[in-house]
């Protein structure tokens, strides 16, 4: 786990907190990062962002080998500050 974590740092703020991994794009984002979506507007139930959790939920799951849930806390094109991801690991 402190590996995966490790990883996640050269890109991301990462940080476990109890029975979870936080993954947030810095307290603040200017911007999204996916080029796919930047010629649609943003919308607060964005489907996208389930893309990107989706992501992070299947890079976790290879590393421990178990299924891991993996929620939007929120995210720029919803509406939010930054993007932030939550995987319960426990």
């Amino acid at each position: 786990m402190e590996k995966l974590i490790a990883a996640y740092r050269r890109n991301f703020e990462a940080w476990r907190k109890g029975e979870t991994v936080h993954v947030r794009y810095g307290e603040v984002s200017q911007q999204c990062y996916c080029p796919v979506v930047k010629a649609r507007p943003a919308r607060p139930d964005d489907l996208h962002c389930e893309c990107t959790r989706s992501t992070h939920q299947s890079i976790f799951e290879t590393a421990l080998g178990r299924p891991v849930r993996v929620e939007v806390v929120e995210s720029l094109r919803r509406g939010g500050r930054t993007c932030h991801f939550v995987a319960h690991v426990a």
